[in-house]
């Protein structure tokens, strides 16, 4: 019994000599939270929105700005918003708007935002899938093994109604809530307010190191 502990013992400190300067990789983390010494935290201040540009009939508004997390001149995350004037929806002719309002993430530079995967009946007892990106609350877990996309996904669309498909995740939310990023299996999270769907805020973000 002597000899075992004795092994026991000689083995952790062999294994502690071995990660001495090699972290641990961590495979999630918490929406909201940082953990010292091993996830970067920036705060933006003031915080990103989106000017928006009104076009000529002032019927639609576009606006664009972006976030670079790592600090090395290329922009890593394009938020892109569309507004719709109500009153001047005449200028329409009974046409559907082209396009409808939203707000939408595109990641670039080997990025990927978590998915929201929303089943959407076609008919015939058949469904199709629609892809947002997926709202967080804080303390949520952020997993390299969620889903995620590279590609522009929306945080809310509106849509005509005779479309059997909600308006996204972001689109009533009311509060500060989190995207989920990942690069490279190394993760982070983007805090947005969402309190004004229409006026969206993107106030820090944080990520691993």
């Amino acid at each position: 019994m002597r000899y075992t502990v004795l092994f026991l013992v000689l083995t952790l400190i062999s294994c502690k000599k071995e990660n001495e300067g090699n972290p641990i990789f961590v495979n999630q983390i918490k929406a909201g939270k940082t953990n010292a010494g091993s996830m970067t935290f920036d705060t933006l201040n003031p915080g990103v929105t989106l000017t928006m540009v009104w076009d000529a009939q002032n019927l639609y508004a576009y606006g664009s700005d972006s976030i670079d997390i790592n600090d090395d001149g290329s922009y890593d995350f394009v938020f892109t918003s569309v507004h719709l004037n109500e009153d001047s929806l005449h200028l329409l002719n009974g046409q559907m708007p082209n396009p409808f309002p939203y707000f939408s993430v595109d990641p670039m530079n080997g990025y990927s935002i978590k998915v929201k995967t929303e089943s959407v009946p076609i008919g015939l007892g058949q469904t199709t899938q629609a892809y947002w990106a997926d709202s967080l609350a804080f303390n949520a877990t952020i997993s390299v093994n969620d889903s995620w996309s590279g590609s522009e996904l929306k945080l809310w669309g509106e849509n005509p109604q005779s479309i059997p498909l909600s308006f996204g995740p972001w689109y009533a939310c009311g509060k500060t809530m989190y995207l989920g990023f990942n690069r490279l299996n190394k993760l982070g999270w983007i805090e947005v307010d969402a309190t004004d769907r229409m006026n969206i805020v993107i106030k820090s973000f944080s990520f691993q190191n």
